[in-house]
């Protein structure tokens, strides 16, 4: 993370360690971390979540609606992130087709 600070006084910004272990202990299946920043967000997840249930993996998702949530996620990414049996798969938000082709790199 790069700062430039304006007032020295002022904190610096780090990274919970929980952040940045990037890893949900003991989860199975694809857990979705999301919020309304982008206002498409919800919907490609729906569709990212349709698409793994075709390759019969559970999906679980995850609205981040403060300030607190954000800060007290296993990922730097608040805005989108996507866990695989507890490891950090992506941060992008994927159409059926790129996420299907990912999919298939990852259960087979």
């Amino acid at each position: 993370m790069l700062v430039k600070k304006f007032n020295e006084d002022a904190p610096t910004p780090h990274f919970t360690e929980k952040a940045k272990t990037v890893k949900i202990p003991g989860k199975e299946g694809l857990t979705f971390f999301y919020s309304d920043m982008c206002p498409f967000n919800a919907d490609y997840v729906d569709v990212m979540i349709e698409t793994a249930v075709k390759h019969g993996i559970k999906s679980e998702k995850i609205k981040v609606e403060s300030l607190k949530q954000a800060k007290d996620l296993p990922t730097p990414f608040g805005i989108f992130s996507v866990f695989y049996n507890g490891k950090f798969l992506t941060h992008e938000v994927m159409a059926e087709k790129k996420f299907d082709k990912l999919l298939k790199t990852i259960t087979h």
